[in-house]
């Protein structure tokens, strides 16, 4: 995928991050218990920071695995 698309996609999935967020304070906000969305947040978020930190490594290259000392 090109760099425009990915990013495209994780404002995507942010975007549906952020309503799923909402909904869980939502809930809060009238006093129930939240449902399932803070698992969802948890399932979406974590692979998704991954792959956002392998994508930047490889667009870097050889520099992305190099530390400064």
């Amino acid at each position: 995928q090109t760099v425009r698309s990915k990013i495209a996609d994780w404002y995507v999935q942010q975007q549906g991050l952020k309503l799923t967020r909402y909904r869980t304070l939502t809930a809060l906000s009238k006093g129930q218990t939240p449902g399932p969305e803070s698992s969802i947040i948890k399932i979406v978020a974590a692979p998704k920071m991954q792959d956002m930190g392998a994508f930047a490594m490889e667009l870097m290259g050889p520099a992305g695995i190099m530390k400064e000392g």
